[in-house]
């Protein structure tokens, strides 16, 4: 617990490289490279800003979508 302190690091974080949610809102996350969400973020960093836009704009009009059809 003292390393944890001293690194403020969760002692899931330290042992495993995860983050705990427990009752603590994330203002980041640990996510694999090679994973879905890891090869997304690898490719949304590779655009150029206007086109990072179009995909964050895109994203939101596909949740807007889910969330109607959940309707």
């Amino acid at each position: 617990m003292s390393i944890c302190k001293a690194l403020r690091v969760s002692p899931e974080w330290l042992l495993e490289g995860v983050e705990s949610t427990r009752g603590n809102s994330l203002d980041y996350y640990t996510i694999h490279k090679d994973s879905n969400m890891g090869r997304f973020i690898t490719m949304y960093l590779k655009l150029k800003p206007v086109l990072q836009g179009k995909m964050i704009g895109y994203a939101e009009a596909l949740m807007e979508v889910s969330e109607e059809g959940a309707m």
